[in-house]
């Protein structure tokens, strides 16, 4: 129920996956007051490398929403949530969610069915919304 209280009403990530993987990863830094780590991350010598570190820092252990108002706490929630569902999408089929979007943009239904056991709720991001509008 304080979850409830604290979001609100239609807490909803699938227009994220519109967004490439990286993307998504610099607007959770972003979004979560970190866009400044992770610009000396893209500086070093190993950005992928420096960028991995940057989870291993005590400090995102004990994140508990930024200083700023309930809608960007649902901001990084929505993105936590999307993170999640592409680290299992790579997992189980090798590619994250995007590239299934950009799939189904082409045309390619086992993708669009793939996403969805995934994320229901990319059922509401609009090339996938589009294709199921267009194939019914």
């Amino acid at each position: 129920m304080k979850k409830q209280v604290l979001l609100g009403e239609g807490l909803s990530w699938a227009n994220i996956y519109e967004h490439t993987f990286n993307e998504q990863i610099a607007l959770l830094f972003s979004a979560s007051g970190r866009a400044e780590k992770l610009h000396e991350a893209a500086q070093s010598d190993d950005p992928t490398q420096a960028a991995i570190d940057l989870f291993k820092n005590d400090e995102f252990d004990y994140f508990n929403g930024s200083e700023g108002s309930i809608s960007q706490k649902r901001e990084v929630i929505s993105l936590i949530i999307a993170l999640k569902r592409n680290i299992l999408s790579m997992m189980l089929f090798d590619r994250t969610l995007d590239k299934m979007v950009e799939e189904v943009k082409s045309g390619n239904d086992k993708s669009l069915f793939l996403a969805v056991s995934i994320d229901r709720s990319i059922v509401t991001c609009p090339p996938i919304s589009d294709r199921i509008a267009r194939v019914c």
